[in-house]
């Protein structure tokens, strides 16, 4: 599924694939907008290492983003903070980016899951909530 920009002005931004998510275009702007975003690829990725799904999610009204794919999720926060909730990926690679900080907007749990996870941020701290990540084990 190609999305360029789904939005809500005052509440939940909710996107299902049996695919992936990716970016429509390649641009600077935010793809999803909103106060929480939840993001289900049933067989695929969320976003690609090079075209990440970019967001810009509202500080003030108490939102998180979680996500969830079988392949790689690559999400960026374009304008504040990166609020994780419970992103996850059964198979591939969690890059979570923010030119901010990422925290841990869901309060307990579990925010990073998967093989692999690579945060970038100019902090990873939160007022009162530490991140919470686990790696997944692959078996053969």
């Amino acid at each position: 599924m190609l999305i360029d920009r789904v939005s809500s002005a005052s509440g939940l931004v909710s996107i299902a694939s049996a695919r992936s998510i990716l970016a429509g275009l390649k641009d600077a702007d935010a793809d999803v907008l909103g106060v929480s975003a939840v993001l289900v690829a049933s067989a695929g990725s969320i976003g690609t290492s090079a075209d990440f799904l970019q967001t810009d999610l509202s500080q003030a009204g108490g939102g998180a983003l979680s996500a969830t794919a079988t392949g790689d999720v690559n999400l960026s926060e374009t304008a504040d903070d990166f609020l994780a909730g419970a992103v996850s990926s059964t198979g591939g690679v969690i890059r979570a980016s923010s030119a901010a900080g990422i925290v841990n907007a869901s309060g307990s749990g579990v925010n990073f899951y998967g093989l692999y996870i690579r945060l970038s941020a100019s902090s990873l701290v939160a007022s009162g909530n530490r991140l919470a990540y686990e790696q997944a084990k692959k078996f053969s």
